[in-house]
This record gives structure tokens, sequence and C-alpha cells, in this order.
């Protein structure tokens, strides 16, 4: 994994080539890349693929589009206990607009997609997944109508495969993510596949780069290992940046997206932490990989949390007794370290623009024999200042970071302002989360109040009260709210003049995710 290798890249096209004599990967007795990738109902353009790349054409199947259920876009009435009334129409559009945002979440172990006004739900994965599996992670591209996805099954041995689905079309990229076929022997503790299949099964194994222009993956295609591989979005070819023995996992892009930091172990163990084998930093464009920072002694788990600016990413060490600690920022072209918090800590969120970091910490007797008076609770870490407590001891560590065209605000148990940390909400209030939207932002506290707010800082509404709020968010560029309950999804559209609308209650959907154009 750590090991220097240029790039190899292989132009996926529907188009049938010949053969072409070249072993850049593996000796002829092996499988190549290409004999694994699969692309099914490509709309992405074929290009002139150049010979020295190619050593066999991709297989080429067509699949059906997704299907349109009519019947599913028509509103319906909510059940009697659901204290919402609708009054906005959802237009009867069949399918998914051409142009437009769309909102996709899982259900009933399939992917499906919604137009932004509510209407056109469509069934994605149809015509992709197979029989007796399940759709898996979703992430969504910045830009482009791109969704990634994996499929898994329960219960038993299934393979590894990444696809890529463009909206409003559907035509769906299949890559397959293991050369070798897993059979109980091979991925059983000991077995030659065995940290091959957990890696894949357990880490976080692909993500977006912020321009959208890239998919980073990781994989086992040539070789013994998982190593870093990237699709690209113009012309659907696929480069592989890294090659040696550890198994690659959480890749994650930096800002500008021009390189993938990610992390690497020697065996994921048996539960009591991964042997790691090293941190790296991988050019998109093939020019170099760099070993960040040695391993930390009896390291359990290096993790990788994001970016202050461009050049510095933040990690952690863990320890299989106490949990992570020693936070740190690392210059990805100086190498030179920087300490944030050298103590434990329960969680993290930054945001990579400002530079600024809010940190949840708690004390544990067996673990902080001489712990720092007052440490608990929540720190933000600005730029060139020192350390500032903005919060008492929490029960459950931070969340994430949301930037709203309004005001930016941490969030989970309490929400604070970047610069000031003034309470947004009533005090005492818990578990609350909340994000920006344009011009108002919602915000939901759970238990006992059960209440989803519009508003602002400056003051809160209620929109729905005594709901189970499993998710909720606005539509890009517009002011209109979606959010899930244990009734269904429902819009509220201009949500200062309209009551929410049920947008379908025929699935149990937990949360959802939106793919702009």
């Amino acid at each position: 994994m750590s090991a220097r290798r240029y790039p190899v890249a292989i132009i996926i096209t529907i188009l049938a080539l010949p053969a072409l004599a070249c072993s850049l990967l593996q000796p002829d007795s092996q499988p190549t890349l290409e004999d694994v990738i699969e692309v099914t109902n490509t709309a992405i353009p074929a290009t002139e693929i150049p010979a020295a790349t190619l050593t066999s054409s991709p297989p080429t199947e067509v699949v059906a589009t997704p299907t349109s259920l009519q019947a599913d876009v028509e509103p319906t009435e909510p059940p009697e206990t659901a204290e919402i009334e609708n009054i906005y129409q959802i237009p009867s559009t069949v399918g998914l607009n051409e142009n437009g945002n769309w909102l996709v979440f899982i259900a009933d172990s399939k992917l499906w997609a919604l137009n932004s006004d509510g209407s056109g739900l469509t069934e994605l994965s149809a015509a992709s997944l197979p029989t007796g599996l399940e759709v898996a992670t979703v992430k969504t591209a910045p830009s482009g109508g791109l969704i990634a996805w994996e499929q898994k099954q329960e219960g038993a041995i299934f393979e590894h495969v990444l696809y890529i689905t463009r909206l409003p079309s559907g035509d769906t990229v299949r890559i397959p993510l293991m050369r070798d076929a897993p059979t109980e022997d091979r991925i059983k503790f000991g077995g030659d596949l065995s940290d091959v299949y957990t890696g894949l099964q357990r880490t976080d194994s692909f993500a977006w780069s912020p321009d959208g222009q890239h998919l980073a993956f990781m994989a086992q295609l040539d070789g013994p290992s998982i190593d870093l591989y990237t699709y690209a979005v113009a012309d659907g070819s696929i480069t592989q940046l890294t090659d040696g023995p550890a198994q690659g996992m959480t890749p994650m892009w930096s800002p500008d997206s021009r390189q993938i930091v990610h992390a690497g172990v020697e065996s994921f163990g048996t539960g009591a932490g991964y042997n790691m084998a090293g941190v790296w930093s991988a050019a998109v464009d093939g020019s170099f990989v760099t070993t960040l920072y040695p391993m930390p002694p009896r390291t359990a788990q290096e993790s990788i949390y994001g970016f202050l600016g461009n050049n510095r990413v933040v990690v952690g060490s863990a320890d299989i007794s106490c949990g992570t600690k020693d936070l740190r920022a690392v210059d990805l072209e100086t190498l030179a370290i920087s300490s944030i918090w050298p103590d434990y800590f329960a969680g993290v969120s930054i945001h990579a623009e400002s530079e600024v970091v809010l940190i949840n910490s708690f004390e544990q007797a067996d673990c902080t024999p001489d712990p720092k008076e007052g440490l608990e609770g929540d720190w933000l870490a600005l730029p060139e200042q020192e350390l500032r407590q903005i919060s008492e001891p929490q029960a459950v560590a931070l969340s994430n970071f949301m930037q709203s065209p309004n005001f930016s605000v941490a969030s989970d148990y309490t929400s604070y302002t970047l610069d000031e940390g003034d309470n947004y909400l009533p005090e005492n209030a818990t578990g609350i989360r909340i994000i920006g939207g344009s011009p108002f932002a919602a915000a939901y506290i759970p238990d006992p109040q059960s209440t989803l707010l519009i508003g602002s800082p400056l003051g809160w509404e209620p929109l729905v009260s005594g709901e189970d709020i499993r998710w909720f968010d606005w539509a890009p560029d517009s002011s209109d709210l979606f959010f899930i309950t244990d009734t269904g999804i429902y819009i509220a559209p201009e949500v200062a003049e309209n009551q929410p609308a049920l947008v379908t209650a025929e699935f149990q959907v937990w949360e959802a995710y939106w793919v702009r154009e």
C-alpha cells in the first residue's frame, strides 16, 4: 500500500475492442483490471483508448431503465395520529425530471429517488442489484447527478461491488471490488482473503472528490491486498494509485481535490484494534505517495477526521483501553505535525474553510492519571488562538459542523456560533441538530419535546411536534424543507407559507441524501 507506483489508467467503454498485448499490472496468467470491471448501461462517452493502457475490452451489459411508480406520486393522507396537515399538492410527475436536484434514500433494501418537488418516486437499483442483496452505503457527488453505492447481504458471504449511478437516466457502472471470489474457507480468520473481505466490509472504502470529478475507492483488483483507485467522471477511466502489502482503508480527499489521505493495516486482527501499517497521502495525478508520519507505539487505529485548509489533515490515535487521543494536524507538504488536543476525546467536528475544530473531551481515572481541572466538555480550537472551553460536560460526542448562508453552527448536544460561542436555542435543550437554509434555519429538539423548529437564531417557531423526526434537510437552492418521520417522507415547500405534505407513506425510511445536477 505504501510503495510508490505510477498510475495505470484503464478507460471503461461499451465499445467492443480487440485484446491488446500488454501486461502492466500482473503477469499474463493473472486477471487484469478489465477482467473484473463491468459497465452496465453507461451514459459516459467513450474516448480513444491508448494501446499502452488496455489489455482487454470490458464486458458490456445493458440494463433496463429505473422503474417509475405512478401510484406513489399522488399525495397521500397521513395516519390520523399524525399532527400534520396537507395543503401543498405534490405534482403528478411520472419519473425523474431531466433537470434539477433529486432526493435519494434506501427503503426495502433498495435505492429510490424523488424529484425536489416531491414527485416522480423511482426505484434506481432494480436493474442492477442482484436478487437477495441489499443496498448498503450511499454517497452522492457534489455535482453531476452521480451516486455511488454498495451492495451487501446480511448473514451470508457476498461479493463486494461498487455501483455508480447517474441521474436522471439511471445509467449504472458496476465495479467488483475483489479480484478473487470470496469463499468461506478463504475469508475466515487466517484465510488468504480474510483481511481483504473484512476491510471492505468494516471500513469506509470510497469517497467523492470535492470538485465532483473523481471517486476514490479501495479495491483488491491487482494483487493480494486492497489498494487505492480513482474513477474519473469525465471519461470513465480507473487509475490505480497505490500498490503494496497493506490493506487500504478510509480515503479522504483534500479540499482542493488534489490529494487523497488514507490509512492501511497489516491485519484487522480479531476485534482488539488494528495492526496499523501507515497513513499516506496520494496525489490524484499519480505523481507521488507520501508516508505522513511514523505509526505511534501500540496504536490500535489511526483515524482521519478532516482538513484544516487544503494542506493540513487532522488525525488521532486510539488505544484499545481508553479510546482516541492525540488529535493533531499534519502538513501534507512539510510533514510538520502540530498538536491540537493531546488528551483523550469523545468526538471531533471540523470546518475546513475556517480551520476551526470543535472537540468533545472526557476524563477517565484509569486513562488520565493526572486530569486537568475542567477538562471535560466542548472546546473550540481557533486558528492561532488558545483553546477555549465553550460548554460543560455533555453525555454524547458532537457530530458535525454545518454551514448556512446566514450563519455557521456546530451541532449536536448544544449549538454555538463559531466565533462567539452563544447558544442559539433554549437553555438546557439537548440533542439539538441545526441546519441552515435560505432564508431560514431548521432545528430539532428530541424527547421530551420532539419538535421540529423553523426560524433563525433570533426566534423559532414549531413546524411539527410529537413526531419521531428521523432526518431533515433543505432542498438545494430553495426554501423547501424535507423531513422523514416514522409515518413517511414529507415536504414543506416555501416553509414559511405552507404546511407540510406527505410525499409517500409506503416505506420505513431513516435518512436521505441530495443528488445535485
